[in-house]
């Protein structure tokens, strides 16, 4: 998958699942603040895209287990 295809498959299968994330990071993990969340998935977002699409059947499940990792660090 070249970088313009990661792009759109990003765009397409990742990014629209981002509220759900941080919904389920603000019930799952309380007493964080908005700014670690975001930092949980920026860092998401960084393993997803190094990951590439090619390998992951689903984005969704694969981006709220990264989170659940990011987290347990």
């Amino acid at each position: 998958m070249d970088r313009g295809e990661r792009i759109v498959w990003f765009a397409r299968e990742v990014l629209p699942h981002e509220a759900d994330v941080r919904r389920w990071l603000t019930r799952k993990v309380r007493g964080l603040p908005n700014c670690d969340i975001d930092e949980i998935v920026q860092e998401a977002y960084a393993r997803l895209w190094a990951a590439g699409g090619e390998r992951i059947i689903n984005a969704r499940a694969y981006f709220f287990v990264t989170a659940r990792h990011v987290v347990g660090e």
